[in-house]
């Protein structure tokens, strides 16, 4: 007996190299085990779903050079005309680094299998180890800086902390020492290989542990600093329409955290209104930013969690009848993956596809967001 096409028998591949956990194999009796072949995401997803993925990769350009373009206008203009920061450094940087992982591949294609049903992993193919360490890289150094961006914030408008020197460290650490920490362990122990793309994606040893669950909770955290400075302000607002003065205020007159006290009158009410509406003015930009990180990093977190899940019940062959009901329908239907959508539904592909979009056009959304006249005054007297 042997597997039909286009499964492969597993016996004649030996486990020498690759990404042994990468093979989507399941036994179909005690002596024979089938596996797909390599590049299975030419039979798992649809036809639809690799073009829109191909898309996605291809949005990473025009973002890599918005943001080259950012990098460079902070490094040739000065800061009142730049409007660089350090914060605005970092996020750049980061977002960088995650678009290099999705235009190496498309530099020059990988080689993306190491046999008939293995891929290769960052071991067996350099090209893997660059674009996944970059892809690690990109995403936790983006989120750690909306972090440290949506902190600083914080600190500065709801507890009134305005030593910026005194701050800059602790966000640096932030910034850049917790993302290369986690960098180090999850290449070393998760590492990284071809599991969708042409990018190299982390593994599925303690995915969780060493980066999915810390980049999903660096992004939650920066969306709490957030949302929590904006209904603080808010608040103030509202405690001073409402009735009774905020807190650091006083009824006499003298200078509270957001500007002098007044009275609670129809003036004094707008007064307080402006005042909310300059501290909001000079924050939307992090709440766009932290919004924007935050979704992208949690569902990506979500949808690679319930893959992993999905992978590793295939594994442990729980969810053989379901194979045997894909594999029939595959050579029911001249081998057409479109025909038997969602037996098994390894991934969300809808989901996934609008979270890589979202995460490849981060980078111009980023530079609309930072982007000043100023800047283009700067560039005009420099040509």
């Amino acid at each position: 007996m042997s597997c039909p096409v286009p499964f492969l028998s597993a016996a004649d591949f030996p486990p020498t190299g690759g990404y042994l956990p990468g093979r989507l194999c399941s036994a179909v009796t005690s002596t024979l085990t089938c596996c797909l072949p390599c590049n299975k995401q030419k039979w798992t997803y649809t036809n639809e779903f690799n073009r829109n993925l191909d898309v996605a990769f291809w949005l990473n350009v025009p973002s890599l050079i918005a943001l080259v373009l950012l990098l460079i206008t902070f490094a040739a203009l000065p800061a009142k005309q730049s409007h660089r920061h350090y914060l605005n450094i970092g996020l750049c940087v980061g977002l960088s680094l995650l678009c290099i992982a999705f235009v190496i591949p498309l530099a020059s294609r990988p080689d993306f299998c190491y046999n008939e049903i293995t891929p290769r992993d960052m071991h067996s193919s350099t090209q893997c180890g660059f674009s996944g360490g970059f892809f690690i890289a990109g995403t936790l150094t983006a989120t750690t800086w909306v972090l440290a961006r949506s902190l600083w914030i914080h600190l500065r408008l709801c507890w009134n902390f305005k030593d910026e020197r005194i701050l800059m460290w602790p966000m640096c650490f932030v910034g850049w020492v917790l993302p290369s920490i986690f960098f180090i362990v999850s290449m070393i122990v998760t590492e990284v290989a071809f599991r969708l793309g042409d990018t190299c994606l982390p593994g599925q040893k303690y995915p969780f542990l060493t980066y999915l669950g810390w980049l999903m909770a660096f992004g939650i955290l920066a969306l709490i600093f957030q949302l929590a400075t904006t209904f603080y302000c808010l608040w103030i607002y509202l405690r001073e329409v409402i009735g009774g003065p905020a807190p650091g205020t006083t009824r006499s007159g003298t200078h509270g955290r957001f500007g002098p006290a007044v009275s609670n009158t129809p003036t004094a009410r707008k007064a307080t209104w402006r005042r909310t509406k300059v501290v909001l003015k000079t924050q939307w930009r992090s709440i766009l930013l932290s919004f924007i990180v935050s979704a992208d990093t949690v569902l990506y977190g979500s949808i690679f969690a319930a893959q992993d899940a999905k992978t590793a019940r295939i594994m442990a062959g729980t969810e053989d009848s379901r194979l045997v009901e894909w594999a029939t329908c595959l050579i029911l239907n001249d081998l057409d993956p479109n025909k038997c959508r969602g037996i098994p539904n390894l991934l969300n592909e809808k989901a996934f596809i609008s979270n890589f979009i979202l995460a490849a056009i981060n980078g111009m959304l980023i530079f609309l967001a930072m982007y000043r006249t100023s800047m283009a005054t700067g560039w005009w007297y420099i040509i």
